[in-house]
C-alpha cells in the first residue's frame, strides 16, 4: 500500500527560471535568443534534403546570429551550460560556414563559365568546377554530422525551454540594457575602425580579412540592439553591412589569388602521375590564368569602390555619429549627493559608462 501511495504522488513542476541581473537585459536577451534559434530550426529540414544552397545560407547566418547573442547575453546564461552551448554553435558555424563558402565559389565559376568566350579557358575552368564540386560532396558529411551532434546535444531545446518563460517583447527598455548595448555596440565599432588604416595597404590581406571580421561583428551587434533605438542605426548599420560585403569580396579574391597557383601544381602531378607526362596540362591552362587575372583584377576594383564609399562615410561622420547615437540613449547615473540614502541600490549588473 505504502508502494502504491508513492506511485500516485504529484510530481513536483519545475520552478520557472528566475532572471539573472537586470530583468529588462533577461527580457530583451531571452526573446533574442529565442529567434535565433527558431530561425536556425526552420532551415534544418531544407539542409538535410540538400536541395536548395540557400537553407545552407539562411541557416548558416541564423547560427552566426545565434553565436553572437550567446556571447552578448553571457551573463544571463545558465552558468553550466554556457561553455556547453556556445561550443556546439561554434561547430555547426563551422561546418556550415565551409559548405556554403564552396557553394559560393561554385556559383562563381559556373557564371564564368557560362560567360567566358574564350573555348580555351573551358576546360580549365572546367576542371576547377570538377575538384570544387568533389569538395563540397565530402563537406556534405560533416554538415550532417554537426547537425546530428546539435540535435543529440538539445542546445536548442534547452535554450527554449530556459527563456520562453522570461521572453518578453516589452519597450520598457531598462537603463542596463542601454548601458549593455554601448558597451558592447562601441567595443565592436572601436575594433572595426582600428583596422581603417589598413584599408592604405592593400597587400595586408590578412588585416583585411580581421577587418572583415570585425565589420559582421559590428553588425550583428547592431542588429540585436537595433529595437531599442527606433531606426537610429538603419545608417551605421546599412553601413557596416556594406563594409561586409566589400570586404567579403576582397577576401573571396584574396582565397582565389592564393589558391590558384597551388591548384595548378596539384594538378600538374596528378597529370603527369597518371600519363607519366605534363603534356595534358596545356589544355588546363589558360582557363585556369584567365581566372586568376579575373579575381586580381575584381579585387582592384572592389577596394577602389570600397575606398570610395568609406571617403563618404567618413564626410558624413556615420560612425562618430553612432557613437553618439548609442551614448546619448544612456540614461545619467544616478549621484550620491541626488540620490535619497533610503533609496539607493547597488546594481552590479549596470555597466558605468565613460564617454
Amino acid at each position: 500500500m505504502h508502494d502504491l501511495l508513492e506511485s500516485v504522488q504529484p510530481t513536483e513542476s519545475k520552478p520557472e527560471p528566475k532572471p539573472r541581473g537586470d530583468p529588462g537585459i533577461s527580457a530583451f536577451g531571452a526573446a533574442i535568443l529565442l529567434r535565433s534559434v527558431e530561425a536556425l530550426l526552420i532551415e534544418i529540414d531544407g539542409v538535410r534534403k540538400s536541395e536548395d544552397i540557400e537553407y545552407i545560407h539562411r541557416m548558416r547566418v541564423a547560427s552566426r546570429r545565434l553565436r553572437s547573442a550567446l556571447g552578448i547575453f553571457i551573463g544571463i546564461l545558465p552558468e553550466k551550460k554556457q561553455a556547453v552551448w556556445i561550443r556546439h554553435i561554434r561547430k555547426l558555424t563551422r561546418a556550415l560556414g565551409e559548405a556554403r563558402d564552396t557553394d559560393v565559389q561554385i556559383d562563381l565559376v559556373s557564371q564564368i563559365y557560362r560567360g567566358v568566350k574564350d573555348p580555351k579557358c573551358k576546360p580549365g575552368l572546367n576542371r576547377i568546377l570538377l575538384r570544387l564540386t568533389q569538395q563540397r560532396d565530402r563537406l556534405q558529411a560533416d554538415v550532417f554530422s554537426a547537425l546530428n551532434d546539435l540535435e543529440k546535444s538539445k542546445v536548442c531545446p534547452q535554450i527554449q525551454s530556459r527563456f520562453s518563460p522570461l521572453a518578453s517583447d516589452t519597450k520598457d527598455y531598462t537603463p542596463p540594457l542601454y548601458q549593455l548595448s554601448y558597451s558592447i555596440i562601441n567595443e565592436k565599432l572601436n575594433n572595426f575602425l582600428s583596422y581603417e588604416v589598413y584599408l592604405r595597404q592593400p597587400d595586408n590581406t590578412a588585416m583585411l580579412h580581421e577587418m572583415r571580421i570585425a565589420a559582421k561583428r559590428l553588425r550583428y551587434s547592431m542588429e540585436i540592439f537595433a529595437p531599442i533605438y527606433s531606426d537610429e542605426l538603419s545608417q551605421p548599420l546599412q553601413a557596416a553591412r556594406k563594409s561586409q560585403q566589400f570586404l567579403g569580396d576582397i577576401h573571396d579574391c584574396d582565397v582565389w589569388i592564393a589558391f590558384l597557383p597551388g591548384f595548378e601544381e596539384k594538378e600538374r602531378q596528378r597529370i603527369n602521375h597518371f600519363y607519366g607526362h605534363n603534356r595534358p596540362l596545356y589544355r588546363i591552362t589558360p582557363g585556369i590564368q584567365y581566372f586568376l587575372q579575373n579575381r586580381t583584377t575584381t579585387r582592384e576594383k572592389a577596394l577602389r569602390d570600397f575606398l570610395k564609399v568609406w571617403r563618404k562615410w567618413r564626410e558624413q561622420e556615420i560612425w562618430l555619429s553612432l557613437r553618439e547615437t548609442i551614448l546619448l540613449a544612456v540614461p545619467p547615473q544616478p549621484t550620491a549627493k541626488t540620490e535619497p540614502p533610503e533609496t539607493r541600490q547597488d546594481d552590479t549588473s549596470a555597466i558605468i559608462v565613460s564617454p
